[in-house]
């Protein structure tokens, strides 16, 4: 299972659209997400790991309250 496909069901929990990137849907409260990634710890010229960096984002109307998410 790709890191995506993880965040999607994971965000999908909450009820709300989620999206890898931009979002062009009518909804007013959406997740959106985006995953960067790059080698790590090279030998021989070739990275021998991979490092994969997450920001998620919480698009919602002012008076929503967010801490009922956690």
């Amino acid at each position: 299972m790709s890191i995506e496909s993880r965040l999607k069901k994971i965000l999908s929990r909450f009820g709300d659209p989620v999206e890898n990137g931009a979002y062009h849907g009518k909804a007013t409260r959406y997740w959106s997400f985006n995953v960067s990634t790059h080698g790590a710890n090279f030998a021989d010229d070739m990275p021998q790991d991979e490092i994969c960096l997450v920001q998620i984002h919480l698009f919602a109307p002012r008076t929503f309250n967010y801490l009922n998410c956690i």
